[in-house]
């Protein structure tokens, strides 16, 4: 975990979670490792919607289960979120896979993996909703966000078809 404040508010999403009626089916805990902190790879079932750890944003390797009925459903869940930094697609059907993220409002989709949208750098990626503003901070268009764009519009001395006459015509 990369700051401790996080921990913090991990370790209050899990407990928060518990109290609801959470529980998990592998991991579940933080510990201390080398001057550092370090939360188990987490599978949490028994999780609802409305629960802080599926609406907030956790940073941690917790993957809170919630039962679908149809993929428009699954896409409504998922999309049922203030944030949309990043989402992963499972599925046997790659072309299925790909169709399902399209519909994901999420900036980075990875299929049949949880994290590649954090070790490919070069793929151009925006956060969505309220993940982050502004351009891609991946990727060569990543450059971007350090300048502003301007359109120069120059007149140059002709008089354009849709605009009024002037008195100097």
């Amino acid at each position: 975990i990369i700051a401790e404040a996080q921990v913090a508010v991990i370790r209050e999403q899990l407990a928060a979670a518990y109290r609801e009626g959470a529980r998990a089916t592998v991991g579940g805990q933080l510990q201390q490792l080398g001057g550092g902190w370090w939360c188990e790879p987490t599978v949490l079932v028994d999780v609802r919607q409305d629960m802080a750890i599926v609406r907030e944003e956790t940073f941690a390797a917790i993957l809170a289960v919630l039962p679908f009925e149809s993929e428009d459903e699954a896409i409504a869940l998922a999309n049922d979120s203030d944030y949309g930094l990043s989402a992963a697609v499972f599925a046997g059907d790659l072309d299925r896979a790909a169709a399902l993220a399209l519909r994901l409002d999420a900036g980075a989709v990875s299929i049949n993996d949880a994290s590649l949208t954090a070790v490919i750098h070069d793929a151009a990626k925006q956060s969505f909703k309220f993940s982050g503003l502004g351009g891609s901070r991946m990727g060569k268009a990543s450059i971007a966000r350090f300048g502003r764009q301007q359109a120069l519009l120059i007149n140059a001395g002709q008089a354009a078809p849709w605009w009024f006459p002037s008195a100097a015509s």
